[in-house]
């Protein structure tokens, strides 16, 4: 008869014969680093043809474990964990699973979809992060589950940043403004007087007056002088 531990408020079987634990990988909860992963946007598809489980999410060492099943609803995903029995670390990991010294575990992932979300948590309104769409990789026994600092990783396995999934920052509204309207206006005028005068002082056998001219016509025009135009132009 498999012996049942109680960790979190999950139960867990473990057969110590067959050298197997039955846990849970994920839920739908909010997580400590304030994210939520929806259990239906799991896709398993790369991960059933290589289900290792790791220790700490260290995959520059040998797997600890494989995962022999599967199973996922809208609540939370579960597996049958079978840890090598060849494996002197796998064996030591086992035994403190099986006597409660290690009882949680933690995913990592490729975020496809996200979305932010506003929660009340504990009478307060919280930003949080919700995956909807995202890419088991492995999964690891872990000291201390959703930690953002170590425990939930990219696929690349560079630390996740929760800003790196909000929305960004609506683009401030442009300036419309009279004064702005008329600096914009002034900055088209000038570059349509310096097309211009480009295009006719290289026909022009009096190169470098026909700028000053068309300056001194809108001065004129306007009840300006010159320099008045001038410093209107480039201000």
């Amino acid at each position: 008869m498999p012996n049942r531990l109680q960790s979190r408020g999950h139960v867990r079987d473990i057969d110590p014969d067959a050298l197997t634990v039955t846990a849970i990988l994920s839920t739908g909860n909010l997580a400590r680093d304030g994210m939520i992963i929806e259990q239906a946007g799991w896709d398993f598809t790369e991960f059933r043809r290589n289900p290792v489980v790791l220790w700490g999410h260290d995959d520059s060492s040998l797997p600890v474990a494989r995962v022999k099943d599967l199973m996922s609803s809208e609540r939370e995903t579960t597996a049958v964990i079978e840890f090598d029995p060849e494996d002197e670390r796998a064996e030591a990991l086992f035994s403190k699973v099986r006597r409660g010294f290690v009882n949680t575990m933690s995913v990592r992932w490729n975020p496809r979809k996200w979305e932010s979300r506003k929660l009340d948590v504990d009478g307060e309104e919280r930003e949080v992060v919700a995956f909807t769409d995202q890419e088991l990789l492995e999964a690891s026994f872990v000291s201390i589950p959703s930690d953002p600092g170590a425990t939930v990783l990219r696929a690349d396995g560079s630390r996740l940043n929760l800003a790196d999934f909000k929305d960004p920052e609506p683009a401030p509204e442009p300036d419309t403004s009279a004064a702005e309207i008329e600096r914009l206006h002034a900055r088209q005028l000038m570059a349509v007087i310096d097309t211009a005068s480009g295009v006719i002082e290289s026909r022009s056998t009096r190169p470098g007056r026909i700028r000053a001219a068309v300056i001194t016509a809108i001065a004129e025009r306007l009840g300006k002088t010159p320099e008045q135009i001038t410093e209107d132009l480039f201000r």
